[in-house]
Order: structure tokens, then C-alpha cells, then sequence
């Protein structure tokens, strides 16, 4: 497998991707770490194309970011086959900071 790595700054509701979609892999999502440094507090969700997997609380000012390491318990977020996996906040005004790693899985 090979390493994957993504940054992307949210600051409206667009969505960002962190790793696109391919043919014929799939990518996994390991480490997913965020902070919001505005005050306007959001929630992001990580989504697999349009479908959500996951939504955070990205608190206003966050002192510190979040870090979700899903390798502690040998699991990952996943996309699909011709689907990415982004991110996206539900209000605009934030800025939250949002880096993943991760690796790509070549299916047969």
C-alpha cells in the first residue's frame, strides 16, 4: 500500500477533498486531526462522495486540534471505488484546519 496525506482549510461550506476518487482503488482514511481557529463554532463531516461517515464539533477557538487515530484499533474510514473522500463544514464564517494520512488499497 502507499501513503496518502491531505491538508484543506474550511471556511464555508464547500466541500474539500481529501483524497479523490480513483478506478480501480479504494482509499483509507487513518488519521484525521482538526482545529478551528475562528470563533464561529461548526460541525464538519467527513463525507464518502455525498454520503456522510462521520461529523465532528469543530468548537469555537479551539485551543488545540482534535486528533482521531483510528490505527490504535486497525480500522479507517473508506472510500469507494470511483468515489472521494471529503470534507465538508455546515456553516460558513469558521476556519477550521483539517490534515489526513492515510493509504491507498489497489483493488484486483
Amino acid at each position: 500500500m502507499q501513503n496518502i496525506q491531505a491538508t484543506a482549510t474550511l471556511t464555508n461550506t464547500t466541500a474539500a477533498t481529501l483524497f479523490p476518487a480513483a478506478a480501480k482503488s479504494i482509499n483509507l482514511l487513518k488519521v484525521l486531526t482538526y482545529h478551528n481557529t475562528n470563533a464561529t463554532a461548526t460541525v464538519i463531516n467527513l463525507r464518502r462522495g455525498t454520503t456522510v461517515l462521520a461529523s465532528f464539533n469543530a468548537g469555537a477557538s479551539m485551543a488545540a486540534p482534535v486528533i482521531i487515530d483510528l490505527t490504535k484499533w486497525d480500522l479507517a474510514w473508506e472510500s469507494a471505488v470511483n468515489q472521494d473522500l471529503n470534507i465538508i463544514a455546515v456553516t460558513t464564517g469558521a476556519n477550521v484546519i483539517v490534515n489526513a494520512l492515510g493509504e491507498i488499497k489497489i483493488r484486483p
